[in-house]
C-alpha cells in the first residue's frame, strides 16, 4: 500500500508538472519581446506585416549577433556562426532599401525579382542581398518583392504597374526544395484569403527553428545523438575536417520532376512580354546539392539533381529564359574551398553565394 500510495502520488504530479512546463514556454513566447527571443531579424521584421506584405512597413531591425537556422535546430551553441545584421522594408513591406517613392534623380528601376527567403537575403544584412548586389553590378535598382512566395501573374502585374516599371527583367526564384505554383492558378487564381491562411500555416510550423531553442531536457543530447539518422539536422564532415550543417529534409530524394507546373511561367512570360519585361526564371539548389561532392560521409544519399535539370530543359523547350545555379554554385564551391558559399550553421547562402547569382 506504501509503494502504491506513491506511484498514485507521483503520477498526479506528472500532469502538473507537464502543464508547468507548458505554461512557462507559452509564457516567455508571448510575454519576452521577439527582438529578444529570434536568432535573426526576420522574425522581429515579421511582426506586424499586413496582407500582402511578407514583412512590417518601414522598419529596420539591427541584430548585432545573428546566428543560423540549422544551430539553433541543432541546440549547440558551439556550432553557431555569429554575424551582425541590419534588415529593412519598405512602405510596401518588402525588403528594400531605399523606397519605393524616392527614387527621383537616381538609377532607374531596371527590374524586380521575386522568390524565397533565399532571393529575400535571410542572414544577410541589406547591401549583401542578391536585389544589391545586382543593382550595383548592372547599375540600376532591382526592387524585391520576395518573401511571399509563389506569386500570381496578375498580383506581379499590378506591383509592376504600381512601380511604373517600363521596361528591363523580372527574377522569379525556384527554389529545389519548395513546390511552385499549380498550372490552375493560371485560370483560376486562388482566393488570396486562403493562400494568405495556407501561408501562415507554413510560417508557423517553421516558427519553431527560428526562436531560440532552451534544452527541453537537464541533460542535453550527446553530439553524435544530435545528428542521427531521424534529427531535423546532419553535420558530415568537409575536406579539411570542419563541419557543414544541412536541413536533413534536403537530404531526401526529390519527387517533384513530374508536377513542375511549366505552364505557369510559359504564361507569366506571355503576360510580361505585354508591358515590356523580359522573364529570368533562375533555379535554386539546396545546401545540400551544391555540397554533397565534397562531403565525407558514406551514410549521405547522392544528390538528386533530377527537378532541376528537368525543369530547365522543359523551360527551355517552352521558350522561357532560364538559368540552373546549381553548376555553377557546385564549381564555384569546390574552387573556393575551403571559403564557403553558405553560412555553415545556415541553409541560406552567404554574401559571396548571392554574389554568384
Amino acid at each position: 500500500m506504501h509503494l502504491k500510495h506513491r506511484l498514485t502520488r507521483a503520477g498526479g504530479l506528472l500532469p502538473v508538472l507537464l502543464a508547468s512546463f507548458a505554461f512557462v514556454d507559452v509564457g516567455t513566447r508571448l510575454l519576452v519581446p521577439v527582438q529578444a527571443s529570434s536568432i535573426r531579424a526576420w522574425e522581429p521584421m515579421s511582426v506586424g506585416a499586413g496582407l500582402g506584405q511578407p514583412f512590417a512597413p518601414d522598419r529596420s531591425v539591427w541584430r548585432p549577433r545573428a546566428w543560423g537556422d540549422l544551430s539553433n535546430m541543432s541546440g549547440d551553441d558551439e556550432l553557431r556562426v555569429y554575424r551582425s545584421e541590419r534588415f529593412t522594408s519598405d512602405s510596401w513591406g518588402f525588403r528594400n532599401r531605399l523606397d519605393r517613392e524616392r527614387v527621383a534623380g537616381g538609377s532607374p528601376w531596371i527590374g524586380l525579382l521575386t522568390g524565397t527567403s533565399n532571393s529575400v537575403g535571410s542572414g544577410l544584412s541589406d547591401g549583401q542581398t542578391v536585389p544589391e548586389q545586382l543593382g550595383r553590378l548592372l547599375e540600376g535598382r532591382v526592387y524585391s518583392v520576395a518573401g511571399l512566395g509563389p506569386i500570381l501573374p496578375g498580383d506581379l502585374k499590378a506591383i509592376i504597374r504600381r512601380l511604373d516599371l517600363k521596361s528591363g527583367v523580372v527574377l522569379v526564384e525556384y527554389f529545389e526544395r519548395e513546390g511552385a505554383p499549380h498550372p490552375s492558378c493560371v485560370i483560376c487564381p486562388q482566393p488570396r484569403l486562403s493562400r494568405y491562411l495556407k501561408e501562415a500555416k507554413a510560417s508557423l510550423a517553421s516558427y519553431q527553428g527560428s526562436r531560440i531553442q532552451l534544452p527541453t531536457s537537464c541533460f542535453p543530447r550527446p553530439p553524435m545523438e544530435r545528428f542521427s539518422s531521424d534529427s531535423p539536422v546532419r553535420a558530415p564532415s568537409l575536406p579539411d575536417g570542419s563541419r557543414l550543417l544541412l536541413f536533413a529534409g534536403d537530404l531526401e530524394p526529390s519527387s517533384r520532376t513530374t508536377i513542375i507546373p511549366v505552364d505557369y511561367y510559359v504564361d507569366l512570360a506571355q503576360r510580361l512580354a505585354e508591358e515590356n519585361l523580359r522573364l529570368i526564371v533562375f533555379l535554386v539548389p539546396t545546401k545540400f546539392s551544391v555540397y554533397q561532392p565534397l562531403l565525407d560521409d558514406p551514410d549521405l544519399p547522392t544528390a538528386d539533381g533530377r527537378t532541376l535539370a528537368v525543369l530547365e530543359r522543359r523551360l527551355r523547350r517552352a521558350g522561357v529564359e532560364v538559368v540552373n545555379l546549381k553548376p555553377i554554385l557546385r564549381t564555384a564551391a569546390a574552387r573556393e574551398f575551403p571559403r564557403l558559399l553558405y553560412f555553415a550553421d545556415d541553409t541560406h547562402w552567404n554574401s559571396a553565394g548571392a554574389a554568384l547569382v
